[in-house]
C-alpha cells in the first residue's frame, strides 16, 4: 500500500508540475470549461490568434470532458511526440497523435517540421506545425472549401479520443497558388492596392484588405505554402504603379504572418492585359538595368520569388537571343543578390520557333516556349497547360493535339533546373466559369496529371522529382472552389496507391464533404460528382456519344466543349483567320449552318453528342435534387453551410444543363433539323431559366456582386466588365440566340464585341497583328462594311435583349 501511495503521490506531483508548466504556455481553459487549447511558441502569432478565434470556449466545451488540444512545441506535445520521432516526418511534415494521459485527460497533440532549402532560407518558420494544426481542425469538424468562406461546426468531433496516430508529409516541396489577377476576379483590386472604387480609394482598400486573410488561411488549411499574383500597370495610373509600395508590402506582410511564401508574376517584356512589365521600350535606360531595378523594387516589398512570362504575348516574340539574355540577367541577379529563384512560364501556344536554337532532343528549331532550356540553371521553369485537359487528352486548343509534349518537356528539365508544373483550374476568357459552366472535370484532370508525374518519378533515381506545382486559378464561384480544393490536396498527396485517377479524386472529395454532410451523405454526393466528371470527360473532351462507343478519330468539331463554351468576337476572329492556333476548341459555326454548310456533319456527328450531353446533364441534376430531398429529412452535420454548398452545386448543374439544352434547340433550328419557331422559343426559355438561376446564385456570392459581376471602369484590368458579368447578363446565351434569330449584324464576328483587342491579348506590335487578323477575316468573308465594332467595345453596360441590335 505504501508503494501505491508513493506512486500516486509521484504522479500527482508530476501532473501538478506539468500543469504549472502548461500555464506558462498559451491556454484557453477557464474554470467553467476544463477543456483546453495549448499553442506552442513555434506557431506564428497570427495563426495562433486565429485558432483561438475558431476554437472558442463554447466550442471547446462540446468536446469530451477533460480534452486538451496541444499544437506545437508545448511540453505536453513533446511528451507525446518526441522530437526525434517528429523529425522523421521530414520537411513540412507533421504528426498528429491522441493519447489519454495518466490523469484521464484526452490529448490531441500536433507537432511539425519547418521546410528546407530555399523556402527555409526565405522564411525560417515551422510551417509543418501550421499544416498539422489545420489538419487537426479538419479532424475536429471544421471545413475550408471556398477560399473566402470557412465553415465552423456546431459541435466539435471527439472521434479522435478513440485513437489517432497519423504522419503526413508533402509529395512535392513547392505548392503555390497563382491567382490570375490579370482577370477581374474577387480579390484583383485588393491585390493591386486598389479599393472597390479605384486606385485612389485608399479607405476602401483599408476597409476590405482583411479579406485576404481568408485566402491565406485557406492555403494553409489545404497545405499550400505559396501565393503568386500578377501586378498590373496602365498608362492612366502609371504613377501609382510604384507609389503603392506600402500597400503591396502590407499584402506580403499579411501573407508572411500566415507563413505563406509570397510571389509575383512580373513579365520581362510581355505587355498583354495591363501586365506590369520590366522593360519599357521607350526608356533609354539599358534593358539589363531596367530588369535589375524592377527586381530591386520587388524585393524591397518582400516578395519571396518572381515568376515571369516569355515573349511579348502568348502569340508574339522578338529576338530569341535577346529574350534568353533577359532571362539569364534576371535569374542570375535575383539568385546572386537575394538568393531567390526567378521562374519562367513555358506556354502551350504553337507556331513559334527559334531557328538558331536546335532542340537537343530533336535537332529541330526549338519551340519558342521552350527557349528557357538554354538558360542558366538558376532559372526555374513552369511548363503550362491550359483548360480542363490532362496531359494525354486530345485538344485543339492553341493549335495542339494534346499536351503530352508538355509532360515530356517537364520531365526532361527535372534535374537540370528547378521545375514546377503550371496547370489550370479555370481558364476564364470565353471558356468556362464566365458562361457559367460547372466543370469539376478540372479537378479530375489535375489529379490525373499529378499521378502521372508521380508514377514517372518512381522510375527515376532517388531524389529526381519536380519541385512542385503552381496552379493557375481564375475565380471561385459556381463550384470552382471544388477544382481548387481537389488540386491543392492532390499536390500534397496524389493518392498514388488509389486504383485509378477517379478513385483518387473521390478520396479527396470525401474529405471535402464529410465534415459538411456527414460521411454517409457525403459519399453519395461524391459518387454523383465523380460520375459527372467521367461523363464530362467522355463527352466534352473525347466526344463519345455513349460510354462504350469509341471516340471520333478526329475531335475537330466533334467534342462537346467546343459547343458548351462561350464564343466572343476575337475567338471567332481567330477561328476564321488562324483556325490552327485558335485558343479554344473549334465548333461548327452557326452562320455556316444557316448557309447550308456542314449540315450532314451536324446531323450525323454533332447532334447525337449534344443530345447525349443534354439528357445526361439533366439526369445528374435530377440525382442531385433527389439527394437534396433526402438530406432535408436528416440531421445534417453542419446545417446551413451544408444547405448552401448543395444549393450551389445544384444551381451550377442546372445552369450547365440549360446551356446544353439551348445548344440543341439553336443548332437544330439553324441546321434545318427542326427549324420551327417553337425551337427558337424553347431556346429563349432556357435563357430566362438561366437568368433566374444566376439571380438566385448572386445572392450568395462571397464578395459584393458589383466586384465580380459589375460593368465599370473601376478595375485595374484591361476589361470593362468583371469576371462574372457575362454570367450576370447571360451574354453568351444571348449571343448564340441572336445568331440563330438572325439579329441585325449577327453574321459578323464583331457582333456584340465587348473586348479591346489591343489591351487584351496582343502585346508589342499589337496594332499590326490586329490589322493582319482583320484583313484575313475580311478576305474570307468578302469584306465587311463596318468593322468599327471589332475595334471598339461598349462605352456603357449593354443590356440584353434590348441591345442585341
Amino acid at each position: 500500500g505504501f508503494c501505491l501511495n508513493r506512486l500516486f503521490f509521484f504522479h500527482t506531483m508530476l501532473w501538478a508540475l506539468l500543469t504549472l508548466l502548461l500555464c506558462t504556455q498559451t491556454s484557453t481553459a477557464t474554470n467553467s470549461n476544463p477543456n483546453q487549447l495549448l499553442i506552442g511558441s513555434d506557431v506564428l502569432p497570427t495563426v495562433a490568434a486565429r485558432w483561438r478565434t475558431l476554437l472558442t470556449d463554447a466550442l471547446l466545451s462540446t468536446l469530451t470532458p477533460n480534452s486538451i488540444i496541444s499544437v506545437g512545441n508545448t511540453t505536453l506535445t513533446q511528451s507525446i511526440i518526441p522530437n526525434t520521432e517528429k523529425l522523421k516526418a521530414g520537411p513540412e511534415g507533421f504528426i498528429i497523435r491522441s493519447k489519454t494521459i495518466s490523469n484521464g485527460s484526452h490529448v490531441l497533440a500536433v507537432a511539425g517540421n519547418p521546410p528546407d532549402g530555399e523556402m527555409y532560407q526565405v522564411q525560417p518558420i515551422n510551417r509543418g506545425v501550421l499544416f498539422g494544426g489545420y489538419e487537426a481542425l479538419w479532424m475536429l469538424g471544421f471545413s475550408f472549401l471556398h477560399p473566402l468562406q470557412p465553415f465552423s461546426p456546431q459541435q466539435l468531433s471527439s472521434n479522435w479520443t478513440h485513437g489517432v496516430d497519423i504522419t503526413q508529409a508533402p509529395r512535392w516541396g513547392f505548392r503555390t497558388w497563382h491567382v490570375h489577377t490579370e482577370h477581374p476576379l474577387e480579390l484583383t483590386n485588393l491585390f493591386q492596392g486598389w479599393g472597390p472604387d479605384g486606385w485612389q480609394d485608399k479607405a476602401g482598400w483599408d476597409k476590405n484588405i482583411y479579406r485576404l486573410n481568408f485566402l491565406y488561411e485557406w492555403l494553409l488549411a489545404n497545405k499550400q505554402n505559396g501565393l503568386e499574383t500578377v501586378l498590373l500597370c496602365a498608362e492612366e495610373w502609371k504613377d501609382f504603379c510604384t507609389a503603392r509600395f506600402d500597400r503591396i508590402k502590407q499584402i506580403n506582410d499579411m501573407g508572411h504572418a500566415y507563413g505563406i511564401f509570397m510571389g509575383v508574376d512580373m513579365p520581362i517584356a510581355n505587355i498583354q492585359q495591363h501586365a506590369w512589365h520590366m522593360i519599357n521600350s521607350s526608356d533609354p535606360t539599358p534593358d539589363t538595368l531596367q530588369i535589375k531595378k524592377r527586381l530591386d523594387w520587388l524585393m524591397s516589398v518582400d516578395y519571396d520569388f518572381v515568376n515571369s512570362e516569355n515573349g511579348y504575348s502568348e502569340f508574339t516574340h522578338g529576338s530569341c537571343k535577346q529574350m534568353l539574355d533577359w532571362m539569364n540577367t534576371a535569374a542570375n541577379y535575383l539568385k546572386g543578390k537575394y538568393g531567390k529563384t526567378f521562374w519562367m512560364k513555358c506556354h502551350c501556344s504553337s507556331g513559334q520557333t527559334c531557328p538558331d536554337y536546335p532542340d537537343p532532343r530533336t535537332g529541330k528549331p526549338v519551340n519558342f516556349n521552350f527557349l528557357p532550356m538554354f538558360a542558366n540553371d538558376t532559372l526555374g521553369v513552369c511548363p503550362h497547360t491550359v483548360q480542363l485537359y490532362n496531359f494525354n487528352d486530345p485538344t485543339t486548343s492553341y493549335g495542339n493535339t494534346n499536351f503530352t509534349y508538355m509532360f515530356d518537356f517537364l520531365t526532361y528539365e527535372i534535374g537540370k533546373r528547378p521545375v514546377m508544373y503550371h496547370p489550370e483550374t479555370a481558364y476564364w476568357v470565353s471558356y468556362d466559369i464566365l458562361v457559367p459552366l460547372f466543370l469539376p472535370l478540372y479537378g479530375l484532370a489535375r489529379v490525373t496529371d499529378l499521378r502521372m508525374i508521380a508514377n514517372w518519378e518512381k522510375t527515376q533515381p532517388a531524389g529526381r522529382k519536380m519541385n512542385g506545382q503552381d496552379v493557375f486559378s481564375s475565380g471561385w464561384e459556381w463550384g470552382y472552389w471544388l477544382n481548387d480544393f481537389i488540386t491543392a490536396n492532390a499536390v500534397w498527396d496524389p493518392r498514388s496507391s488509389a486504383s485509378s485517377d477517379i478513385e483518387a479524386t473521390k478520396q479527396i472529395m470525401l474529405k471535402a464533404f464529410t465534415n459538411v454532410f456527414g460521411e454517409t451523405q457525403a459519399t453519395k454526393l461524391v459518387n454523383i460528382i465523380a460520375d459527372y466528371m467521367t461523363l464530362q470527360h467522355n463527352t466534352l473532351v473525347l466526344g463519345k456519344q455513349t460510354p462504350t462507343s469509341p471516340p471520333p478519330s478526329d475531335i475537330k468539331y466533334r467534342n462537346g466543349m467546343a459547343y458548351l463554351e462561350g464564343w466572343k468576337t476575337w475567338a471567332e476572329m481567330a477561328a476564321i483567320a488562324v483556325p490552327d492556333t485558335c485558343t479554344q476548341p473549334l465548333r461548327l459555326s452557326l452562320n455556316y449552318l444557316q448557309m447550308g454548310l456542314f449540315r450532314p456533319e451536324y446531323k450525323n456527328h454533332v447532334r447525337p453528342l449534344l443530345k447525349v450531353m443534354e439528357d445526361a446533364f439533366l439526369s445528374t441534376l435530377r440525382q442531385t435534387e433527389a439527394l437534396q430531398t433526402e438530406l432535408s429529412t436528416v440531421d445534417l452535420q453542419m446545417g446551413a453551410p451544408a444547405t448552401a454548398v448543395l444549393n450551389e452545386i445544384i444551381d451550377s448543374l442546372d445552369i450547365t444543363y440549360q446551356r446544353a439544352s439551348q445548344l440543341v434547340y439553336i443548332y437544330d433550328y439553324v441546321s434545318d433539323v427542326n427549324s420551327t419557331w417553337a425551337n427558337l422559343n424553347n431556346a429563349l426559355n432556357t435563357i430566362h431559366k438561366a437568368a433566374a438561376i444566376v439571380h438566385k446564385r448572386e445572392q450568395d456570392y462571397r464578395v459584393p456582386v458589383s466586384w465580380i459581376a459589375g460593368y465599370d471602369d473601376k478595375s485595374p484590368t484591361c476589361y470593362e466588365y468583371r469576371y462574372l458579368w457575362t454570367a450576370h447578363s447571360n451574354y453568351f446565351m444571348w449571343r448564340d440566340y441572336a445568331r440563330a434569330a438572325k439579329a441585325k449584324n449577327s453574321f459578323s464576328p464583331c457582333f456584340m464585341n465587348i473586348d479591346n483587342p489591343y489591351n487584351t491579348g496582343i502585346g508589342e506590335g499589337g496594332l499590326f497583328n490586329v490589322t493582319k487578323i482583320l484583313r484575313k477575316v475580311l478576305d474570307k468573308l468578302g469584306g465587311l462594311k463596318d468593322i468599327g465594332e471589332c475595334l471598339s467595345f461598349p462605352a456603357k453596360e449593354p443590356h440584353y435583349p434590348q441591345n442585341l441590335n
